[in-house]
């Protein structure tokens, strides 16, 4: 399970970063990467990072024999949820960045405006693809689950609400006003629901 872990984390960033850079430098001749520009994006950016590594080491270190998984979680069911897990969300995230089209970018990108996108996951969730990355994190933590995995998980979240409650947000109501607002009232953060701006 930790080679499984392992290869659908790393194709889960290859596609969903990588893959969408390329494609998104063919359409609109930029890769979306934008470095970030305040001290909160940029600590979002290291928590973010530091987050996919530790979702990557608990595999690895179980592969090199170094820790075991933990025995109480180390379960079949466990391990279809995870594979599971880290298979949507592949599919879900690039939907939305499908959705987002020339919107989508890896940050802030004042300079170039972008538009404000509410239909397909977006109508449930304000950040989809930001939810995925929770949800194959947490794949992770089921397929192989180790004393590492929910400081991966806990990274991941803390990096994502900083991103968005301290970046995003203010940006994206700077940008659409009262349009973000109601968007915002009705739809979920993450989830469908949950989130919602008062």
């Amino acid at each position: 399970m930790a080679l499984a872990a392992l290869g659908l984390c790393l194709i889960y960033a290859l596609v969903l970063f990588g893959v969408r850079g390329v494609l998104q430098r063919r359409e609109t001749g930029s890769s979306g990467w934008v470095a970030g520009s305040t001290p909160a994006e940029h600590l979002a950016n290291v928590l973010f990072v530091v987050a996919w590594l530790l979702d990557l080491l608990g595999p690895l270190l179980v592969l090199m024999g170094i820790i075991d998984p933990v025995g109480a979680l180390d379960a079949p069911a466990a391990h279809a949820a995870g594979i599971a897990l880290l298979v949507v969300s592949l599919w879900l995230g690039v939907l939305a960045q499908r959705t987002m089209g020339a919107s989508w970018r890896t940050g802030i990108d004042a300079g170039h405006p972008s538009d404000l996108v509410r239909g397909g996951l977006f109508a449930l969730s304000r950040n989809p693809v930001y939810t995925t990355m929770l949800a194959a994190s947490l794949g992770v933590v089921l397929l192989i689950p180790t004393a590492i995995g929910p400081f991966a998980l806990g990274g991941c979240l803390l990096a994502l609400e900083i991103q968005t409650r301290r970046v995003e947000e203010p940006h994206l109501h700077a940008a659409h006003g009262s349009a973000y607002l109601d968007y915002a009232r009705h739809v979920g953060r993450f989830l469908p629901g949950v989130g919602r701006l008062r």
